[in-house]
């Protein structure tokens, strides 16, 4: 909601532009402060501006520029699909014209009207702190462990995981960034801002931060995990992801003594999936009800637990753990909630992989309508056959054909392909993957929009500190956004096939491997 001294902002430039008199402007401000309501909302239904002059005001306001769509000829849809994508880079000043409204949805973020009844306020780190560009020299030039630690020291935003190797076989970690001391609460929901009883309280010092250096275990693991135990006497935050991709990681890295280049080029590429080996026995125990569940239970039977794109069971079980999640959590939690805890989330899919084993370890009618397995077979047998529908009317009724790949498919694309005319032009790749959220080739997608893969492994690299030149790596796509450059996707059937490009690091090297060379010079 607008401040009555933002909302007077607003209202001088409105006068400004002779939109509005000054006696109009004190009159809607008095009814702002009798009703609470937004100044804009007031101003159009007291018939004193239009909601694009109201739009326009307060892009100029915010001194953003303003851009009515509706005067391009393009199809109503289109409008809407970019007025989405315009809130979710401006979602505060969205939040603060409209008041009422908010996003939820990753792949296509929908705007939620009347979804905010309260005036709230934030305070993050990120909007008082930053990351120096001195700190970030002092990073790459240090030459010791102790050197690499003070430079982190003075990087207070955003909080990362960092790790550490050098040429003398030393590896490290460190946690950095300011996180607060809160006097009470979590951070995670909304507290009272009229008692200082929830402020912060400084600041976890750097000193408390985990880190790590040559630990006994011999590696490091990070993957967006928990990185203490529960003895750390600091809160740093609750939004870490489940542990299982670091889990994994430790497990292929303790298979042998002696790793290479390729070995870690299969640990990036791994799509075994651990949720998958707790969760799929209770599926397997149900009685089938025909032939069809049969055949079905009989490919979850002989799985590995390998998200590979090109698997059947991988699809049965992905698609049938939605199906459980709609008859579970949808007729108990109400539309709103199932859509923002599960089919819309933002972050990660916890009632898949934390919730759901142990729903189904120890059935109760809380969720199943009656205690003990029998009523969870007979939710799990209905969950089956809808999965089962879904596979065939987008595969095709031969489950033997059906891949994971064929539903969760990758597509890398600029803002403009939404446009249908431009779609290809704009789109970089697209292709099938392997995994989900929780394998180590991560492959996050929302139930309640498609399978399509939303977030997946930007950048691979595979530093070789005996010879640095002999390092590699890839990302996504290529290193050009223009896409009549040959670099604008030259590099996704590397990423896509889990191969990589030369990593140069001496000035041999690098002038050995240029195609080209652009040189900046001074007028």
């Amino acid at each position: 909601m607008l401040s009555i001294q933002k909302a007077q902002t607003l209202g001088t430039v409105l006068i400004e532009q002779g939109l509005l008199r000054p006696e109009q402007l004190n009159q809607a401000l008095a009814e702002q402060r009798r009703t609470g309501q937004l100044l804009g909302k007031l101003l159009v239904e007291m018939e004193l501006a239009s909601e694009e002059q109201i739009a326009q005001a307060i892009a100029r306001q915010l001194d953003l520029p303003y851009v009515d769509l509706r005067r391009f000829d393009v199809q109503p849809d289109i409008v809407r699909r970019l007025s989405e994508l315009q809130a979710r880079r401006f979602s505060a000043v969205v939040l603060e014209d409209r008041g009422d409204s908010y996003l939820v949805g990753v792949a296509s973020p929908t705007v939620v009207e009347g979804g905010i009844t309260k005036t709230y306020a934030l305070r993050s780190v990120g909007l008082e702190e930053g990351a120096k560009p001195s700190t970030v020299h002092r990073l790459d030039t240090a030459a010791t462990f102790e050197e690499f630690r003070a430079a982190l020291a003075d990087w207070a935003a955003p909080g990362s995981n960092f790790v550490y190797a050098d040429v003398d076989g030393n590896i490290g970690y460190q946690a950095n960034g300011s996180h607060p001391i809160r006097k009470r609460g979590d951070g995670t929901i909304p507290v009272p801002v009229w008692t200082d009883e929830f402020e912060w309280a400084g600041y976890i010092p750097f000193q408390a931060m985990p880190w790590a250096y040559n630990p006994d275990e011999g590696f490091l693991v990070t993957a967006n995990n928990k990185i203490h135990d529960d003895s750390y006497p600091y809160l740093i935050g609750k939004d870490c992801l489940p542990p299982f991709r670091a889990r994994r990681i430790a497990e292929l890295i303790t298979e042998r003594d002696v790793h290479d280049r390729d070995s870690f080029a299969r640990i990036h590429r791994d799509t075994v999936s651990l949720p998958a080996r707790s969760i799929v026995p209770h599926l397997t125990s149900i009685e089938p009800a025909d032939d069809r569940q049969k055949q079905a239970l009989a490919l979850l039977s002989e799985w590995d637990f390998d998200l590979r794109a090109d698997s059947a069971a991988a699809a049965v079980y992905e698609v049938w753990c939605c199906r459980i999640a709609d008859l579970v959590l949808r007729p108990r939690l109400g539309e709103e909630l199932y859509v923002h805890y599960y089919a819309r989330r933002e972050w990660t899919n916890s009632f898949q992989y934390q919730v759901l084993p142990t729903l189904l370890e120890f059935p109760t009618a809380t969720w199943f309508g009656e205690d003990g397995r029998e009523a969870r077979d007979r939710v799990l047998g209905e969950a089956l056959e809808a999965a089962l529908d879904e596979l065939s009317a987008a595969l095709g009724e031969d489950p033997t054909a059906w891949q994971w790949g064929a539903l969760h498919r990758v597509r890398f694309a600029g803002q403009l392909a939404v446009i249908p005319d431009l779609a290809e032009l704009f789109t970089a790749a697209e292709g099938p993957l392997g995994g989900d959220e929780q394998t180590i080739l991560q492959g996050l997608y929302e139930p309640g929009s498609s399978y399509e893969a939303l977030v997946v492994p930007s950048w691979r690299q595979i530093i070789d500190l005996s010879d640095l030149d002999a390092s590699v790596g890839t990302h996504t796509v290529g290193q050009s956004g223009k896409p009549a450059s040959p670099h604008f996707n030259d590099l996704y059937p590397l990423w896509s096939t889990g191969r990589y490009h030369p990593l140069p690091f001496t000035r041999k090297a690098v002038e050995g491997a240029a195609v080209s060379k652009l040189d900046l010079l001074p007028e």
